[in-house]
This record gives C-alpha cells, structure tokens and sequence, in this order.
C-alpha cells in the first residue's frame, strides 16, 4: 500500500549575535508553501474518459477494467499520471501551468530542496497515511 505524504516549507536553523556578541540559535520563520497529497493521480484513459485509480492496487484495477495487460496501457498512454510534477516558477501542477518556460520537478524530488516560495527554508515531507 502506497504512502502519502504532504510537503510544506519548514524553518531554517540559524544563526545571530546576541546583545553580547555571542552566537546564538534562531529559526527563520516558515511561509505558507505546502502541498496537499489527496491522491488518486494515477488514470486510465478508456472511452474517452479518465477514471481515477485506486493507489494500492492500480495495476489490477487498469487490467480487470480494460481488459489489457498493465505494459500494453503504459505503452498505448492509457495510464496518466497527474498532480506528479510542480512547475517551481508558477508553484502550479504540471497540468495547470501556463508558463512559457517551465520549471518542473517531481514531487518526490522536493524533499530537502530550498522552498520555492521564501528561497528561505528547507521543504520536508510529512507522512499523513496509507491509502
């Protein structure tokens, strides 16, 4: 069973000098940036529709509804895969993007990154359950 998570901005460790001169330990605040994971993302294209799959087991729901070998719907486009990319200039999905130039990354890939929003803090990742 897949895990989903949630990705959101968290406060750097820093440093100051106090009154003294002395360094001491602060934590830049955290802004807003936060993404929800509310799955599904993953879709079977069949009849010209998509219907969303369900996340812990995808493989044997696309075969048993189009009656084709998973491989074969991957090769055709038949799986779609949605709200997996976020363009870094626009803080928009990969589907909902209108830039010109394009700044994707993989959500996964977000774990540790700089926040795209504040350049200030880190992005972590948060488990929030088992779909």
């Amino acid at each position: 069973m897949p895990i989903t998570y949630n990705y959101s901005c968290s406060p750097n460790l820093d440093y100051q000098r106090d009154d003294n001169g002395e360094l001491e330990k602060t934590h830049s605040k955290s802004c807003d940036f936060k993404i929800i994971d509310n799955g599904p993302h993953i879709y079977l294209k069949i009849d010209g529709k998509e219907i969303g799959l369900d996340q812990h087991d995808f493989v044997k729901n696309a075969e048993d509804l189009s009656k084709k070998p998973f491989k074969e719907l991957v090769e055709s486009e038949m799986i779609v895969y949605k709200k997996d990319e976020l363009c870094l200039n626009c803080l928009s999905f990969k589907e909902e993007c209108n830039c010109d130039d394009k700044n994707l990354v993989r959500l996964k890939e977000l774990e540790g990154m700089m926040c795209p929003k504040c350049k200030k803090g880190k992005i972590i990742k948060t488990r929030i359950g088992i779909s």
